[in-house]
């Protein structure tokens, strides 16, 4: 992995300090693992800026959004 990509570690870490925009972020990742992880992270953190993503997002065409 290259110096600024996303690993499972910094998944966490922005779990653990709710950082709903890395972790939105992070859904758009090429890494299927990594993708899921953040959609776990997101389901984890919660609160009303995770809401408004899938509410926002709940129709979307592309299926990795959805």
């Amino acid at each position: 992995m290259g110096l600024f990509e996303t690993t499972p570690e910094k998944i966490e870490k922005w779990t653990a300090a709710r950082n709903v925009k890395k972790l939105i972020a992070a859904l758009n990742a090429d890494n299927t693992v990594i993708r899921e992880l953040s959609a776990t992270g997101l389901a984890k953190v919660g609160g009303p800026e995770v809401l408004k993503y899938c509410k926002e997002n709940a129709t979307s065409a592309d299926q990795r959004v959805r």
